[in-house]
């Protein structure tokens, strides 16, 4: 079919949806250019008419729905604010957007803690914060760090460098996080220990109170009840490693040094991904 048949048949669903006859508007159809005009002004209609994502914002204290001027009133109180989110779902990173542009609009002094980058990318991150890395490498120090798609965390990085608003690494060295995934926290030294919380017993040491929950081991009887035995809470999932020798060879694509390999693994088998988050 030509473009005129398509526009024109595009024309006569929108007529007779109107309740006109197309052969009352044949003649002035049949004019140069009228068809394109009348599909481009439709077509951008309907984008300009879209309705913008609208984010919902519930007080558990309170039981109800909150308006996010309300929500930055209460927030604005707070030393710290977590949000949370599921990696991958869109909407929860436009609601962490959200947040963050409505405390920084309402005047209150921020920085953006991130709980994927590694304390040592805090050089390369102030960079990217004064607007002295491009994206194109930065991307690539991003996916040195996380392992999830840039594109869903984009937004928030973006407005943190055009608002010139910190952003801070909170997780430890990868060689730490290996050892422990590998050998447990008991593996650390006790110098290891003792750099891990040098920083914060400089900053805090009145009322500190350190918690991990790694380990069934590793927890008070109450934590270990709530967060894993609590069968009304609990989800089992059976794990069997059929190949030593290619789960350690993935274990090393995740964990690695090396960007690529992560980062293509990633684009080949992010919507495969389930049991996300449990």
């Amino acid at each position: 079919m030509t473009l005129f048949g398509v526009a024109l048949r595009f024309v006569s669903t929108a007529l007779s949806a109107a309740g006109h006859s197309l052969e009352t508007w044949r003649p002035i159809l049949k004019e140069p250019n009228v068809l394109l005009w009348i599909v481009l002004a439709v077509l951008f209609a309907g984008c300009s008419t879209a309705k913008p994502v609208e984010h919902r914002l519930f007080d558990l204290h309170l039981q109800q729905d909150v308006d996010i001027s309300a929500a930055v009133d209460r927030l604005r109180q707070s030393r710290v604010v977590l949000v949370g989110e599921h990696h991958t779902t869109a909407s929860h990173h436009q609601a962490q957007l959200l947040v963050i542009r409505k405390l920084h609009e309402a005047g209150v002094k921020l920085a953006i803690g991130l709980e994927m980058f590694r304390s040592d990318s805090q050089t390369e991150l102030d960079r990217w914060v004064n607007g002295e890395l491009p994206t194109e490498e930065f991307e690539g120090i991003y996916y040195d760090n996380w392992n999830y798609d840039w594109s869903m965390y984009r937004p928030i990085f973006e407005y943190a460098k055009q608002q010139r608003i910190p952003m801070v690494g909170l997780n430890v060295p990868r060689d730490i996080t290996r050892q422990v995934a590998r050998q447990g926290f008991q593996s650390l030294s006790e110098d290891q220990k003792e750099k891990l919380l040098a920083k914060l017993k400089k900053e805090r040491t009145v009322g500190l109170s350190i918690q991990r929950y790694k380990g069934l081991g590793e927890m008070n009887p109450d934590q270990l009840w709530t967060t894993t035995m609590n069968p009304d809470n609990r989800i089992l999932l059976r794990v069997t490693i059929e190949n030593a020798r290619e789960a350690d060879k993935i274990f090393d694509v995740l964990m690695g040094d090396e960007v690529l390999p992560r980062k293509k693994f990633i684009q080949t088998y992010a919507k495969n991904v389930k049991n996300l988050d449990t």
